[in-house]
């Protein structure tokens, strides 16, 4: 499973990385992205969107999703 650490960046740059990461040549491939509260429910959306499921996993100090990237 790659991590994907966002806390340090500044939106819009978050769900960016996201999209990038998606539209990688890696199907299949299971993905953390660990970010802060703000981003947390953009990138929540996002993956909706796109009827990528997901898992939400609250820490004390970090939020994270997990999820594979899917055929396009």
């Amino acid at each position: 499973m790659r991590r994907i650490d966002l806390r340090n960046k500044t939106c819009p740059l978050p769900l960016m990385i996201v999209q990038e990461a998606l539209d990688a040549d890696n199907v299949g491939e299971l993905l953390e992205v660990v970010c802060k509260k703000e981003d947390f429910e953009s990138i929540k959306d996002y993956l909706s969107e796109l009827n990528i499921g997901f898992r939400e996993i609250y820490g004390m100090d970090k939020l994270c999703l997990q999820f594979s990237i899917p055929e396009r």
